[in-house]
């Protein structure tokens, strides 16, 4: 028994070398292919993915290039920067999702920001940008940790949406959710047993997995983008009806033809000339859009007011919420870092988005609800250490700030919060130096405390 024993301990040392011997190789290999950090943990799933890098250098005279902004090294909509922050900047890290990538907007809203100041004079100040699409407050919070550390911020200015970023009672922060051992694997930058030892292989396998997933949930064709603006040009029944056909085979093959055309031709010619307009803030029909829209029409019991949807808030989904944006706070706070929370509110405040959603409630519903989150988020910070913006009260009642379609902001939209932006850290700085003469002391713009 006692030999046996041995033999199986034996084999079972054994495998365990081997599968470390096995990701160290691999990891040793991947890293001729995967992108330097800080990119991987910022784009982990583009980390292998060859882009088109337009290292842009930040001008410094005052003269703004109009052409539209790549992305840079690190897989950011922004110009290039260094790791390393120069003493004499003030450097303002911007973490969000895709309202900060700008995805259809010549700018960013960082880039805009740190244009107008520019143009005023202000060189010693960088709006970084570090914005990922698809993410949520747990990302923002590890993304703060890393790479945003090490960048070193004077000030952190989180961008919360409405929309999508609430999360569920069970993702409550905890000091436990930040131990590499509470995940084996997980999305960079939020830390994992694997992705600690081979952050490259992790990303690998996470990707492999993304692609899967992707490929198993939808069956539209690769070209469905081009597809679907085709028949944009096609006079409106003809169109609709090619819509209609698209959607049955691709999305709904259990929902008839003509129930699918019922709902899509409700906006009539109006919902139809939205998408041929070109120029600025085109905008631009996906199948995702199409999707949510006729499967929310389905729907029979949906809320119709902000003041209903709020009797349906859960507390707890504002407290695990909340627990997240004051976790950075605090970390801000002992790492001697400033910090800031924009609140983003849905287009209900834009007269034009409302009125083009008006055929369809049930799809418009959810903009009640996250209205509703969006109340109760802010009585809460109102009673916090936290520092916020709610710009609900900046672009409530503004036309043209939104787009219809992928309801992210406008280029008026973002012209309207980068002013806001901007204001909030000319503050910053006057009360720096404020605090500097009252020390007695000389400093730097950018020198952190």
């Amino acid at each position: 028994m006692h030999q046996v024993k041995k033999k199986v301990s034996f084999f079972a040392a054994t495998v365990l070398f081997a599968a470390a011997l096995a990701v160290c190789l691999a990891e040793v290999a991947l890293s001729f292919f995967c992108a330097p950090w800080p990119r991987r943990n910022l784009r982990p799933l583009r980390s292998f993915d060859r882009i088109a890098v337009e290292n842009r250098i930040r001008p410094t005279d005052g003269r703004i290039s109009e052409e539209s902004l790549g992305w840079n090294d690190w897989g950011q909509r922004d110009y290039k920067r260094s790791v390393r922050k120069p003493d004499s900047i003030y450097r303002v890290l911007m973490i969000g999702d895709s309202f900060l990538e700008g995805g259809f907007c010549d700018f960013p809203l960082p880039t805009i920001v740190d244009n107008r100041l520019i143009r005023e004079g202000r060189s010693d100040v960088e709006a970084v940008n570090l914005g990922v699409s698809n993410s949520d407050p747990i990302e923002y919070y590890f993304r703060l940790k890393d790479p945003g550390i090490e960048l070193m911020p004077n000030e952190v200015f989180i961008f919360f949406y409405s929309g999508n970023d609430f999360l569920k009672p069970t993702q409550r922060y905890s000091k436990g959710k930040e131990l590499l051992w509470s995940k084996f694997i997980a999305m960079k930058p939020v830390p994992s047993l694997l992705g600690s030892t081979a952050p490259r292989l992790t990303n690998l396998v996470l990707k492999w997995n993304s692609d899967l997933a992707a490929r198993r949930s939808s069956s539209a064709p690769q070209n469905e983008y081009e597809l679907l603006n085709s028949y944009i040009e096609y006079p409106f029944e003809e169109g609709i009806a090619k819509l209609a056909e698209h959607m049955h085979l691709y999305y709904f093959p259990d929902l008839a033809e003509h129930s699918i055309r019922r709902v899509l031709e409700r906006g009539g010619d109006r919902f139809w000339l939205a998408f041929r307009h070109k120029g600025k803030d085109d905008e631009h029909l996906q199948g995702w859009i199409l999707n949510n829209l006729i499967r929310w029409e389905q729907q029979t019991s949906f809320v119709h007011s902000e003041e209903e949807a709020a009797l349906r808030v859960d507390p707890q989904v504002i407290d695990a919420t909340f627990s997240w944006l004051e976790a950075a706070r605090r970390y801000c706070l002992e790492n001697r870092i400033r910090f800031r929370l924009f609140v983003i509110p849905v287009d209900t405040g834009d007269p034009d988005v409302v009125e083009f959603w008006n055929p369809w409630p049930a799809y418009y519903s959810w903009n009640f609800q996250c209205d509703a989150w969006h109340t109760k988020l802010v009585e809460r910070l109102q009673t916090s250490n936290i520092e916020f913006t709610d710009l609900r009260l900046v672009l409530n009642g503004i036309r043209g700030t939104y787009r219809k379609t992928d309801r992210h902001w406008t280029e008026k939209g973002h012209e309207v919060v980068a002013q806001v932006v901007r204001s909030e850290i000319l503050h910053s700085l006057r009360d720096r130096q404020v605090t500097i003469a009252s020390e007695g002391r000389t400093s730097a713009v950018g020198e952190t405390e």
